[in-house]
Formats: structure tokens, C-alpha cells, sequence
């Protein structure tokens, strides 16, 4: 069997672009964690500001 040079060309480009996607794909699932972890700090910041428990505001903002 014999495999023409744009066959392995076009294999090894579909490999890279799976790749990618995956990349990609693991990326935008990082951003979200990221973006919610942001998310339930502050909630949780307003929740001890509220509450009247916070030590500092100067500790909350160094934090930030």
C-alpha cells in the first residue's frame, strides 16, 4: 500500500486541527472555572461585609 505525500499532509493536518479544538475547548473550561471562582470570592466578600464580620477592608482588597 502506498500513501501519497498529500494523503500524510492532509492526516497530519486534520490531527493538528483536532488538536487545536481540544486546546481550545480546555482553554474556554478553564476561563469559565476561572470566571466563577472570581465570581464566589466576591459573594463571598459581600456576604462578610454584610454580615458585619469582615476584620479589615484594607485585608479584602489586598486580596483583590
Amino acid at each position: 500500500m502506498t500513501i501519497s505525500g498529500s494523503s500524510v499532509i492532509g492526516l497530519l493536518e486534520s490531527a493538528m486541527d483536532a488538536q487545536k479544538a481540544r486546546q481550545d475547548v480546555s482553554v474556554a473550561v478553564l476561563d469559565k472555572a476561572q470566571a466563577v471562582m472570581t465570581q464566589q470570592g466576591e459573594a463571598m466578600v459581600r456576604l462578610l461585609e454584610e454580615s458585619g464580620s469582615a476584620p479589615s477592608a484594607g485585608r479584602f482588597e489586598a486580596l483583590a
